[in-house]
C-alpha cells in the first residue's frame, strides 16, 4: 500500500497558485490517479477564500483534504516548544476553517518540514485527527540552514530510532511520509508561471511506478475504515 500526497503550500501570488492547482489536476488525471490522492490543505495561504472553487474541486474529484500547518517546524527554528493546548489552538482554527467549506470532518494531518512533537499527537488526538503523515523513518530532518539562517537548532527531528512504516502514537495512527510520494503545486510549476519539467518527470516516474507495483490509498483509507472515511466524508 502506497499514500500519494500533495502538500498545499502556495506562492504568495495568485495566479501562479492557480495555475499550479490547476496544472497539478491535469497531472494526476495524465496519471490515472484521479481520486487517489491526499491534499494537506494549508490554509495560511487563502485555499478556504482566494483558492475556494480549487479546494472544492478536490472534492469534487473525490480526493481527500487533510490540514497541513507549519507550526512545529516554525518553532524548532525560534527555540521554543509549544504546548498541547497551543497547538489544538494553531490546528483547530484552520481545521474548522476548512470543514466549513468542504463540508466534512478532516481525519488527517501532516507538520511542516516533517516536523512532530509529542505534544503534536495529543493536540490531534483532542481534535479528533485520526491519521497523522508527517514521519520519515530512519532519517535524521535538518533545518535548511541556507533558507533559516538565523534557525535556533539544525535538526527538526531525529527519527533513526523510527523503523516502522505504519504505527499508533497514542490514538493517532501513524502512516509515515516518503519524500518520493509528495510534492506541493509549486513543484510542478515555478514562481513565474514557466513549468519545472526536471520535476514534472521526476515526480510523474514515481507516481507511475507505484501506481503500477502498489495498491494506491488516501492516508484516511486504509481499506479497514472505508465505512468510516464515507461515514465522515458525507456528514
Amino acid at each position: 500500500m502506497v499514500c500519494i500526497s500533495i502538500d498545499g503550500d502556495l506562492y504568495d501570488d495568485v495566479e501562479p497558485s492557480k495555475k499550479a492547482i490547476n496544472f497539478t489536476f491535469k497531472f494526476l488525471d495524465f496519471l490515472g490517479v484521479k481520486g487517489k490522492v491526499t491534499w494537506f490543505i494549508n490554509n495560511d495561504y487563502g485555499w478556504t477564500t482566494t483558492h475556494k472553487k480549487e479546494l472544492l474541486k478536490i472534492v469534487d474529484r473525490k480526493e481527500e483534504v487533510g490540514l497541513h500547518v507549519h507550526k512545529i517546524n516554525e518553532d524548532v527554528r525560534k527555540g521554543r516548544l509549544s504546548s498541547v493546548y497551543e497547538l489544538f489552538e494553531s490546528f483547530n482554527k484552520p481545521k474548522k476553517e476548512i470543514e466549513k467549506v468542504v463540508g466534512f470532518r478532516i481525519l488527517s494531518f501532516r507538520s511542516g518540514a516533517h516536523a512532530w512533537t509529542p505534544q503534536m499527537f495529543v493536540a490531534l488526538e483532542n481534535l479528533g485527527v485520526m491519521y497523522d503523515s508527517s514521519i520519515i523513518p530512519k532519517k535524521i530532518i535538518y533545518v535548511d540552514k541556507e533558507l533559516y539562517p538565523t534557525s535556533k537548532k539544525e535538526v527538526y527531528n531525529d527519527n533513526t530510532f523510527i523503523k516502522e512504516k505504519e504505527f499508533y502514537m497514542g490514538e493517532v495512527y501513524e502512516r509515515t511520509n516518503s519524500k518520493w510520494i509528495y510534492f506541493h503545486p509549486t513543484d510542478l510549476v515555478r514562481k513565474d508561471g514557466t513549468y519545472n519539467m526536471r520535476n514534472i518527470i521526476k515526480f510523474g516516474l514515481s507516481i507511475l511506478f507505484h501506481r503500477v507495483f502498489y495498491r494506491l490509498e488516501k492516508v484516511s483509507e486504509p481499506s479497514s475504515f472505508k465505512i468510516l472515511w464515507d461515514y465522515c466524508h458525507h456528514r
